[in-house]
This record gives structure tokens, sequence and C-alpha cells, in this order.
């Protein structure tokens, strides 16, 4: 949530025009090396909420490789990077 505020803010800081900004989210969709680093995203993201309970070793390990990769990856690599 803070990090969604906080982009929030800079589109609103440096993008003030509707449109501009219409554009940057429209950026997903049309910038081919962004819609790769979304999908990646989306891939993580939704595997992580198909886990109901970490019962066997395989759910923990499917568990722990979501952990990772979300957190060295995803918010690593392409909020810091």
């Amino acid at each position: 949530a803070v990090h969604v505020q906080f982009y929030l803010t800079l589109l609103d800081t440096y993008l003030p025009d509707p449109d501009d900004r219409a554009a940057a989210f429209d950026a997903v969709e049309e910038i081919p090396s962004i819609r790769e680093k979304a999908q990646f995203c989306f891939k993580w993201m939704d595997s992580v909420e198909k886990i109901e309970r970490l019962e066997t070793k395989a759910d923990r390990r499917r568990f722990l490789l979501n952990l990772i990769c979300f957190a060295a990856c995803i918010e690593g690599l392409f909020f810091y990077g």
C-alpha cells in the first residue's frame, strides 16, 4: 500500500495532466519491456493467492519460492533498480 501511494503521489506531482497520467498507466500495455515485467509480477502474485495452507513440504517450498521471487525480484530489482 505504501508503494502504491508513493507512485500515485509521483504521478500527481510529475504528471498533473490527466491525459499524460493515463498514458503512464497505459505503458503496461503499450511498452513491451514494461508489459513483460508486469506479466512476470502477475504470475508470481497470482500463484501466491492460490496458496491457502502450508500443509505439505511442496506447499511450503512453493510459498518460499514465491516469497523470494517477489521480495528479491519484484521489490528489489523492479522497485529499487
